[in-house]
């Protein structure tokens, strides 16, 4: 059809499953599925339709002309005249040894912590994301990583689990290293101590999902221009330590995702930095965000594949310093936060959360199991003033897993405060 650009979107997933019940392997779980959209673009608006499988090319279109009909604006010229692809394979573990392999792990670790019950599961999965047009465009990321994830509770329990250990998505499977770095986590787990003296003490964070969700929000760029952002009217400002960095990241080995963003649009270096040494430097758009609200165009749109495209501040990435976590924390105790449930961020930016299991790290091990124990600050305090740094190593050597370490404010469950 004369004057109408084309625009095929597609997510290939490869996944095997092994599912833990009991500390053993109770099912193999095989999927295979390809989903393809379909966009098409008339300069003034966009249609488009999905199929999961194999389609009819003929019928696709016909859908996505019928959402055309919508008249969903899309005035923007899309990416083109490019060619790239890029890859992260796995290696040690693969589809076809995935069941034995998980057995094999979890005999010998069932073996070392009888008292245990361990479940949920193993996978290996190979991904294929792919965008291409007719203006040129031609880019794909293939992804292949496996991971465990094992909840474990003592036996007679009352509570639906005591803990979890974790690793991956890695890259390279080490079966006797990570059973290896679970045992010195589980050792420390059966080691309760005290919560230090002190009140404000170093937090640690390994997957800081809290943080990363609430400056996601804040980062927004529809959340930013409408005025809702707490960061709303001060770009070029000073708002945090000038320590701390932040980006939105999409290196494929380290992010596990695509190196472009959902209109094919993608960054050498992979980074798209928002804050630079405490200061407002960009919030995340799409192409319509940003015609919406005058903000600069950063590449940063998300959506399915046969969703119309929005921006989102995700992938975000803090930048390392040049200091060990060990370094950061100074000889001072560390409050590993290793499950944390409940708590959130206000509007304003006070943060506050139980935390149901807190490890003691002395930024070399961890040390023992904490009581339960409260956190609070406020987004401002936390990355501003009583930020420490994000560490140049990570927690775990089968992940990419620097430490997050700040001070808080942290009191005993039971304190009554």
């Amino acid at each position: 059809m004369a004057g109408i650009r084309r625009e095929h979107y597609s997510f290939g997933i490869r996944r095997t499953t092994a599912r833990i019940a009991e500390s053993e392997v109770k099912s193999i779980r095989r999927s295979d599925v390809v989903k393809t959209g379909l966009r098409l673009f008339d300069g003034r608006s966009i249609g488009t339709a999905g199929a999961i499988g194999s389609f009819d090319p003929g019928e696709l279109e016909r859908r996505a002309l019928d959402s055309m009909s919508c008249g969903i604006e899309y005035p923007w010229e899309i990416s083109g005249r490019a060619a790239r692809r890029e890859a992260a394979a796995l290696e040690g573990m693969g589809h076809d040894t995935l069941a034995d392999g998980a057995g094999s792990f979890m005999a010998a670790l069932h073996a070392k912590w009888p008292d245990l019950v361990f479940s949920e599961n193993f996978t290996v999965e190979d991904d294929e994301i792919s965008i291409r047009n007719d203006c040129g465009l031609d880019l794909a990321t293939s992804l292949s990583s496996a991971a465990v994830v094992l909840v474990f509770r003592a036996l007679g329990s009352t509570g639906i689990m005591d803990g979890w250990v974790s690793a991956g998505p890695c890259r390279r499977w080490d079966a006797d290293g990570i059973r290896a770095e679970f045992d010195r986590f589980l050792e420390a787990w059966h080691n309760p101590v005290d919560l230090p003296p002190g009140g404000r003490l170093p937090v640690i964070f390994q997957e800081a999902s809290l943080i990363y969700g609430k400056l996601s929000e804040e980062l927004s760029g529809h959340r930013y221009g409408t005025g809702a952002s707490l960061f709303s009217g001060r770009m070029g400002e000073r708002l945090f330590d000038e320590r701390f960095s932040l980006s939105q990241s999409r290196i494929p080995s380290a992010d596990d995702c695509p190196f472009f963003d959902a209109e094919g649009v993608f960054h050498e270096g992979y980074a798209l930095p928002l804050i630079e040494a405490g200061v407002l430097r960009a919030v995340c758009t799409d192409r319509r965000t940003a015609a919406r609200f005058g903000l600069p165009h950063t590449g940063s749109a998300t959506g399915d594949y046969d969703a119309i495209p929005q921006a989102a501040a995700d992938r975000l990435r803090a930048e390392r310093c040049d200091r060990t976590l060990s370094d950061l924390l100074g000889g001072e105790p560390g409050i590993f936060v290793a499950l944390a449930s409940g708590g959130d961020f206000t509007p304003e930016g006070a943060f506050a959360t139980p935390v149901q299991l807190a490890m003691l790290h002395d930024g070399r091990r961890f040390v023992g199991r904490l009581p339960e124990l409260r956190i609070s600050s406020h987004l401002f305090r936390m990355l501003g003033e009583d930020w420490i740094g994000q560490s140049s190593d990570d927690v775990s050597a089968y992940c990419d897993s620097p430490a997050m370490v700040m001070r808080m404010d942290v009191e005993g469950a039971r304190s009554g405060v």
